[in-house]
């Protein structure tokens, strides 16, 4: 489920829509967390998935650890940035890694979640720090910047509003913690 604080805007026809704040979200708040409406898939079900289903799938599943989800709301209109103002863990959610100010974009990088043969795709995030290409080996590259960027929001987990901590799953969110120290 996606924060509350957030809304679909549209961006135009070559990037479609985007998530953005609609309320202050500070560092260390969970963004987005895995629940019981979002479909996963094994690797086989997209496969055998009818051709009609392809674009869709392509364009708005995504990885958390190694699960294949769907999500029934929003979240699947985050944008990819090499700036990404979300990092998710392998546990089911996502957290800000700097404060989000009303009006802007929510993004993820992408490449912190594809696989090694995963196909590239050029980057339009104009970010000073853009890559202009993506890929599964920027996980090589940047795994050390994610993970200390997602150690420091962890931090402030506790001293931050979360709306969505009620549906977070204690076991996982508790080695999510134990990893990040």
């Amino acid at each position: 489920m996606l924060h509350p604080a957030t809304e679909l805007q549209f961006l135009g026809s070559k990037i479609g829509y985007g998530v953005f704040a609609t309320e202050h979200i500070h560092r260390g708040t969970v963004t987005w967390t895995l629940d019981s409406l979002d479909r996963i898939f094994l690797d086989a079900e997209i496969k055998a998935l009818s051709l009609t289903y392809g674009p869709n799938i392509n364009k708005y599943i995504f990885r958390v650890g190694l699960k294949n989800v769907f999500s029934w709301d929003n979240a699947k209109y985050i944008n990819h940035s090499c700036k990404a103002s979300c990092l998710g863990t392998p546990y089911g959610f996502e957290v800000a890694v700097f404060d989000i100010a009303p009006g802007m974009q929510l993004t993820r990088d992408y490449a912190a979640t594809m696989r090694q043969d995963d196909a590239s795709f050029a980057c339009g995030c104009n970010e000073p720090i853009c890559r202009k290409v993506v890929s599964g080996a920027d996980a090589n590259k940047f795994r050390d910047y994610w993970k200390k960027a997602l150690k420091e929001a962890l931090n402030d987990f506790y001293s931050v509003s979360q709306p969505l901590e009620q549906l977070l799953d204690t076991c996982c969110f508790k080695r999510a913690f134990k990893e990040n120290k």
